[in-house]
Parts: C-alpha cells; sequence; structure tokens
C-alpha cells in the first residue's frame, strides 16, 4: 500500500492520511507525508533534536527526508 497527503502523488488519500499510522522498522513516524510499503521508504519533514521541523536553506518550506527501512501502514480504530 501507498499513502500520501500530497494531491500530486499517486497514493494521494485524505481521509486514509489520518486513518493511518506509518511505521518504519516497527516504530511510528512522525512527520511523515507519504509511505511506501512496497517501495519501503517513507518520507517526511526532518526534526530537530527536540522533535521540531525546521525550514531549508533557501526559507520556502520544511527540511525533508527519505527513509528506507519495512514499512508498515497501520490502521486506527475510526470509533472515537
Amino acid at each position: 500500500m501507498r499513502i500520501s497527503c500530497h494531491k500530486d502523488d499517486p497514493g494521494y488519500s485524505p481521509l486514509a492520511t489520518r486513518r493511518c499510522v506509518p511505521f518504519l522498522n516497527g516504530w511510528p513516524v512522525s512527520y511523515c507525508y507519504t509511505a511506501d510499503e512496497e517501495g519501503g521508504y517513507v518520507w517526511r519533514y526532518k526534526t530537530n533534536s527536540i522533535g521540531k521541523t525546521f525550514l531549508n536553506a533557501e526559507g520556502t518550506g520544511c527540511e525533508r527526508e527519505q527513509l528506507f527501512g519495512v514499512v508498515e501502514i497501520k490502521l486506527i480504530n475510526s470509533n472515537r
């Protein structure tokens, strides 16, 4: 499965992104905007040592990073 919150991405699914949690090598991925189980990667916004995102060098957006490993997308219970 592939899921993304970016409209230009083939895995775009705005409702599913609120109902799923991506995991990489068994750990939940914070600030993730695209996860691909078959490709084995996630894209997320980079964070500093205290967990806050930061701007890129141009000041046009947040720094991004692609991480590789075993990706699992788990559904959240929607009965809350």
